[in-house]
């Protein structure tokens, strides 16, 4: 792609700091960072989930013929796939009760939900659509890079169509309080609380080989929290040093001073759950 760009990031911070007295020290602040021209992956060869014909499309027939096999939880146990509702979208991409595919059924959506029990329980949604558009009566023409043309298949040793861009954005933001303390009694301390926002279209190193966005046609359908967004952090550095003993005179001096006493203490909310469906060789998150 000659419009490829390296990602690049705008920082911004902003403090106020109270000193309460010469060894007490509070502070709040906020810190931003705007990322842009993010390596994004593309997959030009996913299903175009947005087709309608008969005033639906195929991701709300999709879902209904779904729901009505499967359920809403969080296992699919299957029902009868001839109770399936009829569903215009199949209805007109399979042309009609009367075409090869359906004829033996008593609607299209039916023919759908029993040919394609599998990959409709597995939720394999480009493994569905690639069955159906070389089904007898598809009218939708051909969709996918991988569907056949001109008799043939495209060559099976290309397995993944991953469009290389730099088309992802995310942003970083956070508000912060530290109190710090600096010998104070012999102690001295760093205290900080962050509440933060991590969020994008998704990222992933360079290195990641097919992990496409949800919608290669809308990036910000898939903007939201990044993996590794951790809304809540608390941490706690301690040192003290007792006064007992700080000279250190004497055998008992050496034994007993001179020490002190560092614990750390951290404390967070945890990640988002992320959610990836993985079809053939590409990944979506």
């Amino acid at each position: 792609d000659p419009n490829f760009k390296p990602n690049h990031s705008d920082e911004f911070s902003f403090t106020i700091q109270r000193a309460l007295s010469s060894k007490l020290l509070f502070e709040v602040g906020y810190i931003g960072r705007k990322i842009s021209n993010e390596f994004q992956q593309i997959n030009i060869d996913a299903v175009p989930w947005m087709t309608t014909l008969n005033g639906e499309s195929f991701a709300q027939a999709y879902a209904a013929t779904y729901t009505s096999i499967c359920g809403l939880g969080s296992t699919c146990d299957a029902n009868s796939p001839a109770n399936v509702p009829v569903q215009p979208f199949f209805e007109a991409a399979l042309g009609g009760p009367t075409s090869a595919f359906c004829k033996a059924y008593s609607s299209c959506t039916v023919a759908v939900a029993t040919n394609q029990l599998s990959s409709i329980k597995a939720t394999q949604v480009y493994s569905l659509w690639q069955s159906l558009s070389s089904a007898p009566g598809w009218t939708l023409s051909r969709t996918l890079l991988s569907s056949p043309a001109l008799g043939t298949g495209i060559n099976p040793q290309t397995t993944a169509f991953e469009y290389v861009t730099s088309l992802g954005y995310g942003n970083y933001n956070a508000a912060f309080t530290r109190f710090s303390t600096r010998d104070w009694h012999g102690l001295t301390t760093s205290s900080n609380f962050t509440w933060s926002r991590a969020l994008g279209t998704g990222s992933v190193v360079q290195a990641t080989s097919s992990s496409t966005v949800p919608n290669p046609w809308n990036l910000g359908y898939g903007y939201g929290p990044q993996a590794f967004d951790i809304k809540f952090v608390y941490s706690l550095l301690l040192l003290y040093q007792p006064p007992i003993y700080k000279s250190q005179h004497g055998i008992l001096g050496h034994l007993l001073g001179g020490w002190s006493i560092s614990p750390l203490f951290t404390a967070q909310s945890g990640v988002p759950l992320q959610i990836s469906v993985d079809t053939g060789s590409n990944q979506n998150a």
